[in-house]
């Protein structure tokens, strides 16, 4: 079976749906596409069986996976329907479910994989498939919706489930021993890997304690301590992760229950769930979640710009200023040559101005006590402030100057523990104790009825007046700090730049000979960055041309009346878009196999253009357009 090594992380897509025209069933033209997989994933050293349910799946050629420490075949392909729903409405289409034997090398990285099919309409998205620490078993077939029929389990425990229909909750049952203490989560494969499909939203985590009689179906629910968290998506909204820790002053049997809040349910239901000792932790003295994150990360192609997850490092300098324009004489950024102090990272290419070695952002340790303003340390921009939440309700402050109408960045990240299990609210105060800006983002909803207020991960804002000022960050609830609650805060003047570029759809894109096809591509212009921006494409195979064309620029985000006074611009980059028309030349199409390419972009100035750097990892697949007309085929691959 053909095998992918090394595919890099991709976070935004080109589109191949969309682009197809209308046709009769038996003429249309296919767009391969994932659905769901079950279950999950296994362990190093392990195989398993995996389902995968999908559309356009004929005339399977391989399976291509993220790492060469796992190998898979397919066994069988069999026709289904698959349901979708609009509203109340509810129609079948033609699918199909595949069957794939997967062998995880012992050796294989702990983490999120890709797993994708080439097919003879091309290649097909992604689904995630979860290596995990430890022995994973299998929910059983039989059922075990109620106490007294629930699965039992051994710890420390790691369980392969699905809900598989709408208002179906799964029990598991287990010992404990007097005064354990365990920590229990469910965990979900959406938002693991972009571009990889997201079913199972809200799954739902309940302890309960047998009462008399449980075998009739009674028990009793447990209060318990919940560290459950929301993982937030950049469009896709919010995955909750169910996380609850309980001592158990008595031995004996406890049951654990997993549904979903919403009472849905379905074959893209897919969990896992997870029992273990509190302690058991790698990490001495510190009790740790579970985080499930891409088992092959690219540092190069995976720029995040927000949220509080993405890491504040020194190199974050240069970083930035190869993503902008030319840097001008006598920047008091860049340092002589041969004093290089930034992080060094695959993203610090090219030669010129721009790419003059740059000093690294400094860092400074918060130090207690700094509780009010008058025992504020004192900082120097630009800075990586690296502090912690030490108690309930403990505030950190900081003071630093400005010139007027310097514009500045505010940049935070949560380390170690998620938000918004720590929510950092950062605020700047000036000498008369003015709130000048914050890091709050206020919306008027509902024909300014009520205010929306959401925290945000970078805030922007430009100085009208010159002085002292003190940054003041604490966590929002007021309710949590301790061992764990860290933070870093970099605080920078303004770069303007490109920011994240969007594509819509998938990063692949299948083309057939003698045809054309547009991509429509949003990039984001972060800090005022007004230059123009051109977009190529890397690596082409033969006979594939692009013709680029720029759409007008969208003007940013507007006030919805006039009592919204939330200042958008602080929080969100303008936005423009851009077309390119990819040209397939010839009629006879090379073999098929997907070709990796690199979306490159380059800033425009009137003094001279920036370097170009990577954008987007993406994969071309030329096709036959005989399209085939069976499922049946099933080829093996070199």
């Amino acid at each position: 079976m053909k095998r992918f090594a090394g595919l890099l992380s991709i976070v935004l897509v080109l589109t191949a749906g969309g682009l197809w025209a209308k046709e009769s069933p038996e003429n249309r033209k296919r767009n391969p596409k994932l659905l769901s997989m079950s279950p999950l994933g296994g362990s190093p050293g392990s195989s398993l069986e995996l389902r995968v349910r999908g559309e356009d799946l004929e005339g399977i050629r391989s399976v291509w996976l993220s790492c060469d420490r796992l190998t898979a075949r397919v066994k069988a392909v069999e026709e289904i329907k698959i349901e979708k729903a609009r509203f109340s409405r509810k129609t079948y289409v033609p699918g199909q479910e595949v069957f794939i034997q997967v062998d995880i090398a012992e050796d294989a990285p702990i983490g999120a994989h890709s797993l994708r099919l080439l097919t003879e309409w091309g290649l097909s998205g992604p689904v995630t498939l979860v290596v995990s620490e430890g022995r994973v078993v299998q929910e059983q077939p039989q059922p075990h919706q109620d106490p007294g029929s629930a699965q039992l389990l051994e710890l420390p425990a790691n369980l392969n489930g699905r809900i598989g229909r709408n208002g179906e909750v799964d029990f598991y049952a287990f010992e404990v021993l007097e005064n354990q203490e365990l920590q229990l989560e469910v965990l979900v494969a959406g938002g693991i890997l972009p571009d990889s499909p997201i079913h199972f939203r809200d799954p739902e985590l309940i302890l309960y304690r047998p009462s008399q009689g449980w075998f009739q179906g009674k028990a009793r629910r447990l209060e318990t301590r919940v560290d459950s968290t929301i993982f937030l998506l950049p469009r896709e909204g919010g995955i909750l992760r169910p996380r609850l820790r309980h001592r158990f002053v008595k031995p004996g049997r406890y049951l654990v229950a997993v549904g979903s809040l919403a009472q849905k349910g379905g074959p893209g239901h897919n969990y896992q769930l997870r029992i273990a000792p509190v302690g058991s932790s790698d990490r001495q003295g510190e009790d740790r979640w579970t985080r499930i994150d891409p088992a092959h990360d690219a540092p190069l192609l995976d720029w995040r710009e927000r949220g509080f997850g993405r890491e504040i490092h020194p190199g974050r300098r240069q970083q930035l200023r190869v993503r902008g324009a030319a840097v001008p004489d006598g920047d008091p950024d860049a340092v002589p040559a041969g004093e290089d102090t930034r992080k060094p990272g695959p993203s610090d290419s090219g030669s010129g101005g721009r790419n003059r070695p740059l000093a690294a952002y400094p860092s400074l340790v918060e130090s207690e006590p700094d509780e009010t303003p008058e025992l504020a340390s004192s900082i120097s921009l630009p800075v990586i402030l690296q502090g912690r939440i030490d108690a309930p309700g403990d505030l950190d402050h900081f003071r630093f100057s400005v010139q007027a109408g310097q514009r500045v960045a505010f940049e935070i990240q949560t380390v170690d523990r998620m938000f918004p299990e720590l929510s950092p609210w950062l605020e700047v105060v000036d000498a008369s104790g003015r709130i000048v800006c914050s890091n709050i983002y206020r919306s008027v909803e509902n024909n300014s009825a009520y205010w929306q207020k959401f925290l945000q991960s970078k805030t922007i804002f430009a100085f009208e007046e010159g002085g002292d000022y003190i940054l003041r960050l604490r966590d929002l609830t007021s309710r949590r700090g301790g061992e764990g609650f860290t933070y870093r805060v970099l605080v920078r003047p303004q770069v303007p730049h490109i920011g994240v570029a969007t594509l819509a759809g998938g990063d692949h894109i299948n083309l057939v000979p003698g045809e054309a096809r547009i991509l429509k591509l949003t990039l984001e212009r972060e800090e005022g960055l007004d230059q123009m921006v051109t977009l190529h494409l890397e690596n082409l195979p033969p006979g594939i041309q692009v013709l680029p064309t720029v759409a007008p620029e969208q003007e940013s985000r507007k006030a919805r009346n006039t009592r919204n006074e939330v200042h958008p611009d602080r929080f969100f980059p303008r936005k423009q878009e851009v077309s390119l028309t990819l040209l397939v030349e010839g009629d006879t199409p090379g073999p098929l196999q997907p070709h990796p390419v690199r979306l490159v972009a380059r800033v425009l100035t009137e003094r001279q253009p920036s370097q170009p750097f990577p954008l987007k990892a993406l994969f071309l697949t030329v096709i036959d357009p005989a399209m085939p007309q069976t499922v049946s085929q099933i080829a093996t691959g070199d």
